[in-house]
Parts: C-alpha cells; structure tokens; sequence
C-alpha cells in the first residue's frame, strides 16, 4: 500500500495494525460501541524512538500536554480542511518538535514515538468537538488508511 501524492505514512511506510487498532467498528479491544476513531501505529512494529512524520502539509494548530490518556497531542490543519490528530505518542513535550502557529510540509519529522503507540485520527470537524465523540462516528472521523493511500 503505497501513500498518495498530497499524504505520506507517519514512519514512512505502511506495515499494518495490531489488533483492534484499526479504524471504525473493530473487536479485539472493548471500547464503547467499538468504535476507533483513528489508527495506532504500534512501537513494536514501527519502532520505538521513530521519527513521527507529518502525514500532510498545513499548520500547526496544536502543540502540547493534554488529560483524559491522550498524552503529548499534536494537531495539523491542511489546506483542505483536514484536521490530522496525533495523540498518545508521548507524554513528553521534548519528543514534539513542532510548535502552534509553525507551518509543516507532508514529511516534515514533527515528533518522536516513545509511548507504546501513536493514535492518528483524521476529521473535518473542529478537533475538540470530534474528540469529545471518540467512540462515535458523529466526531466526523475519517480513515486515516484509506485518505493517505489515496483511496487505494
């Protein structure tokens, strides 16, 4: 699976899921309505200490520490409205390298894995409604896999 000419793989390359970590109505990990809102990129199968690459070009519209288990969250507005959501990386402020306001190129490294995963979720919607419906499709969550590859 190969990324499209405007997107690009958070660690390069596409190598799956674990379980449950795909997006939509999976099993394999109890959450409400089972429900993903995103994608995990595991650290045993990308790597632990990997650079975080940005997955499309646009600007930074959120950089730091957040509560309820999302960890260090990094937040990307593209020119096409898409929100890109990276969360639950780290919890540590030295493994983002991107700051509010600071504009990004698809590729750019913004960030380093050193949690156990990096969540990456996608929407229209204003990121702080769409993450207040994490378990839901009304947060407006788009898959991550199918708009990186182009639709492939």
């Amino acid at each position: 699976m190969t990324a499209s000419d405007d997107y690009a793989w958070p660690f390069g390359s596409w190598l799956g899921t674990e379980d449950g970590g795909q997006f939509g109505h999976t099993t394999g990990y109890p959450r409400p309505n089972d429900y993903h809102d995103g994608v995990d990129f595991g650290s045993a199968t990308y790597g632990s200490g990997s650079d975080i690459h940005a997955v499309q070009s646009g600007t930074v519209v959120v950089s730091g520490l957040k509560g309820d288990g999302l960890g260090y969250v990094i937040v990307i507005k593209g020119a096409n409205g898409i929100s890109t959501v990276y969360q639950e990386f780290s919890t540590s402020a030295s493994d983002a390298y991107v700051k509010e306001g600071q504009t990004v190129k698809v590729g750019d490294v913004i960030g380093k894995l050193t949690g156990s995963h990096l969540h990456l979720g996608m929407t229209k919607q204003d990121w702080n409604q769409a993450v207040m419906h994490s378990f839901d499709a009304s947060g407006g969550w788009l898959d991550p896999v199918t708009i990186i590859s182009g639709g492939k």
